[in-house]
């Protein structure tokens, strides 16, 4: 991964705060939120695919509603 400066604007508390939590720099804090973004965007985009094919087969019949009374 080739990396490039940027100039970004952030809030500083925010960024400190994080930084903290992982223990790194703010700039490996900034890649390392951006790398669980794209992550984040990836599995919701895998989420509407499978969506609208019409979801998962509930093979097992385990979130079927039982209705017969007790």
């Amino acid at each position: 991964m080739a990396l490039v400066r940027k100039n970004v604007m952030v809030d500083p508390e925010q960024l400190r705060q994080l930084a903290k939590i992982y223990g790194k720099s703010e700039s490996e804090t900034i890649r390392i939120a951006i790398d669980r973004l794209l992550h984040v965007e990836e599995v919701r985009a895998a989420a509407e695919a499978l969506r609208r094919r019409g979801g998962l087969d509930d093979v097992f019949g385990r979130t079927q509603t039982n209705t017969k009374a007790g």
